[in-house]
């Protein structure tokens, strides 16, 4: 098998541990969850989802600038040139290869603190008197 197969290979479960770290939390024999396709799909949603965020709200506007619009200003010899191209090095490309490490370890807070509570919500969603939103109002 080609090295770099191999290397792929770990890249690949490494990114997915949002996946599969909480699917085995939840089918502890000792300490088992319910619901465990609902908290894997849940924590796997918020890690997820809290990464994307902010690589569509703070990387992409910063990468852009530092992409298109840098050039442009250096071109016209403007200081504020210079350091847009300097954020790209020494701000987006940092924080990118610090995303590698951070997604188990935020994986794991998350997991975490969502399995105390996990029992509470799933019981929550089971309640018979839970308000569901239709025919509650009174006239």
């Amino acid at each position: 098998m080609p090295a770099y197969m191999t290397s792929q290979g770990w890249l690949l479960l490494w990114l997915s541990v949002p996946l599969w770290a909480p699917a085995l939390r939840a089918v502890l024999p000792w300490r088992p969850l319910p619901r465990a396709g609902w908290f894997t799909l849940t924590v796997a949603g918020l890690v997820y989802g809290a990464f994307s965020a902010w690589i569509m709200l703070v990387m992409t506007p910063i990468g852009t600038l530092a992409t298109f619009i840098g050039p442009q200003l250096q071109e016209m010899d403007l200081p504020a040139g210079r350091w847009l191209i300097a954020l790209q090095d020494g701000f987006v490309v940092p924080v990118y290869a610090a995303f590698i490490p951070a997604l188990p370890s935020v994986t794991w807070v998350v997991m975490l603190l969502l399995a105390r509570h996990w029992a509470a919500v799933c019981a929550a969603f089971r309640r018979p008197d839970a308000p569901t939103g239709q025919g509650t109002a009174k006239h």
